[in-house]
């Protein structure tokens, strides 16, 4: 892309003016101006390698010192950028437009008093970027407008801010704990989506009596995993306080034995201010917004690994079944299908079958127990509506089912899968065999996009944490991506990363069948011998098995009346002449590359050879095949003869006249079209007969054959 120069230019950055804090870390890219879809945009750079950087990919970050003095020599970059990342404690706010052009505030003088932090203008010179220590609860969303009719954006991750170093005036020249007052600003822009922590009951009195010798095994290396944390405090401590809880809920505490264990933490590293049960929960709730429960992150002491022995006598079979044949127990299973062809039907569909432990698709045995239904897509009455129609389609009687499907609807209440770690919390352990959400694209967090592989993959690992939390196999219900799916593979069928497919131990799909209302039945699985494809046909409101169909007759890709239209239209533009000028060279190609060439510029296959003839007999173009099992070539100018092939050839035509064109291309493995033109070089007037070897080239040196003693042909005659 081209370079676009900033008018003005952005001032070079104020090296000594940005915060050590920022400095210290390895978070940093350069970036430049460039234009973008018609507007001037920032693009980031790997300081090291010169190619692009994201926020997403860690190895394209580098150190302060090696991105800034990439800036000061190449001078080719407009700037530097450092990258918000999961793993610092900073939280970055952006003000664009809140200085007018004289530098002096629009809007925004009320957060800046309230945040008291490192604020600088933007490279822009009309906005202003603030960061304080302290990181957004899970519910905030990233952007909102401000009193004076701005809009402020908020990161604290997978975000990059350009970096000046021009402090604002008046402003705290370093990075201040803020978590108290983030907190309490995104209560005030987005309270309505949080609701207020509900502490639960508190057993056994004050939580803070319990001695380390009392803790338990998972508590100890709780608070082994909070002593290790290396963090500041700046102001309340609150910034580590919401670290201790996150331990806490990677490690799988409740409400009690998290309280006792941060207490124990409290007395042995205390906090600047005390803070009270009541606040300490609702740590605990923002906290499980964000970590997946009983998943210890890297930080976290891990147990000595066990010998293969120990494993082999702990684990002497594998996971009970809860789908012979696709799903065990702990397991996780995509069912791909495309949009709008009864997914939510087949959703219900599986909650009955495994609540009364009848075949899935007639097929494949189930284990009967609860089933727990999450489906963010219909309402209540809706579900209710099609699990009748279903149950009764299937000849099964309510009394059957009623307490053996649990319902939970979140159509509507904007909650996502990081939101339920708190309410998987209070799950029993094996209470729901089987967990079936509907539908996974509307339970991604806010900001995630489902082509993120990254992104999709933290998602399953959330997953499987929470389906060895519960004891439970989940089943996500997924749809295809856009256009016709016959000619992908298995685990290529669905929309968005690869990540999806690669990370379920089961990923069942079905695709359009050649016969209309009828879909194969395909999946891939990771503790099963492979699945039979085999064929659905859609009864409303069921799927059932139609044996007579053969799933290899998946349905054909169509060809729209418009893309024909469109083809058509494009081949008429074309003459062979200027076929010949496009795609023909005086180098020569074989017609292989001459077809790919013209497929790229939109012209079909049929076409394009069509044209190809039609200029190699209008004399446009020279072909020429060096020998008979070797493909043509095409080129704009005669070919020059290989001076060994036309040497052979001449010399075998001089001795044995009375050959055929074609025995002498078979004796010599050449095309009987060269033979063919050598002779008539040799014979203009066609009479086959030797040629005197002093009238060929009087000059030319000997060439010895094996024939004869001939002299070679002349380069004027070929």
């Amino acid at each position: 892309m081209p370079m676009v120069k900033a008018a003005p230019s952005p001032p070079e950055p104020a090296v000594a003016a940005i915060p050590p804090d920022l400095r210290e870390r390895d978070q940093w890219v350069v970036w430049r101006y460039e234009k973008r879809a018609g507007r001037r945009t920032k693009i980031p750079y790997d300081p090291r390698s010169g190619g692009n950087a994201s926020a997403a990919d860690p190895e394209t970050w580098t150190a302060f010192d090696v991105a800034w003095e990439t800036f000061q020599q190449t001078r080719r970059y407009d700037g530097l950028a450092y990258v918000f990342s999961v793993d610092d404690p900073f939280c970055g706010f952006d003000l664009d437009d809140c200085l007018d052009e004289g530098g002096q505030l629009l809007w925004g003088a009320d957060l800046l008093e309230t945040l008291d932090s490192y604020c600088e203008i933007s490279p822009s010179g009309r906005g202003l970027k603030l960061i304080v220590c302290g990181k957004k609860p899970a519910y905030a969303r990233c952007k909102a407008p401000w009193n004076g009719g701005g809009t402020i954006e908020i990161y604290d991750q997978r975000r990059l801010f350009a970096i000046t170093g021009q402090r604002f005036a008046g402003t705290n020249p370093e990075i201040v704990d803020r978590q108290t007052e983030l907190d309490a600003l995104c209560r005030q822009l987005w309270g309505s989506l949080h609701p207020p922590a509900q502490p639960r009951e508190i057993l056994g009195g004050s939580s803070g009596n319990m001695t380390r010798s009392e803790l338990s095994d998972r508590q100890q290396r709780c608070l082994v995993a909070m002593q290790r944390m290396q963090l500041v405090d700046r102001t309340d401590g609150s910034h580590r306080l919401y670290a201790a809880c996150c331990r806490a809920v990677e490690h799988g505490l409740d409400d009690n034995e998290a309280l006792a264990c941060l207490r124990d933490y409290e007395r042995q590293q205390p906090f600047p201010r005390s803070w009270s049960d009541e606040e300490v929960l609702q740590r605990l709730r923002d906290a499980e917004q964000v970590c997946p429960r009983g998943t210890p992150s890297s930080s976290a002491a891990l147990p000595e690994p066990p010998t293969i022995g120990d494993l082999l006598l702990e684990c002497p079979t594998l996971r009970p079944p809860v789908i012979q044949g696709l799903l065990r127990q702990g397991e996780t299973m995509n069912l791909i299908a495309s949009p709008k062809t009864g997914k939510s039907w087949l959703a219900a569909d599986l909650a009955l079958m495994f609540a009364t432990g009848q075949p899935l698709f007639q097929t494949f045995a189930t284990v009967p127990g609860k089933v727990l239904l999450i489906d963010n897509e219909l309402h209540r009455e809706t579900i209710a509506f099609r699990m009748a129609k279903v149950a009764d389609a299937r000849g099964i009687a309510v009394p059957e089912f009623a307490s053996q499907i649990h319902v939970e609807s979140l159509r509507g209440r904007l909650l996502d899968l990081p939101a339920l770690a708190s309410w998987f919390a209070r799950l029993p352990k094996g209470q729901f065999p089987v967990v079936i959400i509907d539908s996974l694209y509307r339970m991604l967090p806010p900001e995630t996009d489902e082509n993120d592989n990254a992104a999709m993959c933290r998602l399953y690992n959330l997953i499987d944490a929470y389906a060895e939390q519960l004891g439970a196999a989940f089943i996500l219900v997924h749809h295809t991506s856009k256009g016709n799916q016959s000619g992908k593979g298995v685990t290529d069928v669905g929309s968005g990363a690869g990540s999806i497919s690669r990370a379920t131990d089961s990923h069942l799909i079905l695709r359009p069948h050649a016969e209309p209302n009828c879909a194969v039945l395909e999946a891939a699985v990771r503790s099963w011998p492979p699945v039979e494809p085999r064929v659905l046909r859609w009864t409303f409101p069921v799927w059932t098995p139609d044996e007579g169909l053969d799933p290899e007759q998946l349905r054909p890709e169509p060809f729209s009346t418009r893309s024909k239209k469109a083809v058509e239209a494009n081949e008429h533009k074309w003459t062979a002449e200027s076929f010949v000028a496009t795609f023909l060279t005086e180098m020569g190609q074989s017609a292989e590359d001459i077809l790919d060439a013209a497929k790229e510029a939109g012209i079909s296959e049929r076409q394009a050879r069509k044209l190809l003839r039609a200029a190699v007999r209008k004399e446009l173009i020279h072909q020429h095949r060096e020998a008979a099992n070797q493909p043509a070539e095409y080129a704009t100018v005669p070919f020059e003869l290989s001076p060994s092939r036309r040497d052979r050839i001449a010399a075998l035509l001089t001795a044995e006249p009375e050959l055929s064109n074609r025995e002498v291309a078979r004796r010599l493995d050449v095309s009987h079209t060269l033979v063919q033109r050598v002779r008539r070089q040799l014979d203009p007037g066609g009479n086959c007969r030797p040629v005197p070897l002093e009238t060929v080239c009087e000059s030319s040196p000997k060439v010895e054959t094996g024939v004869s003693t001939v002299f070679p042909v002349s380069k004027s005659l070929a």
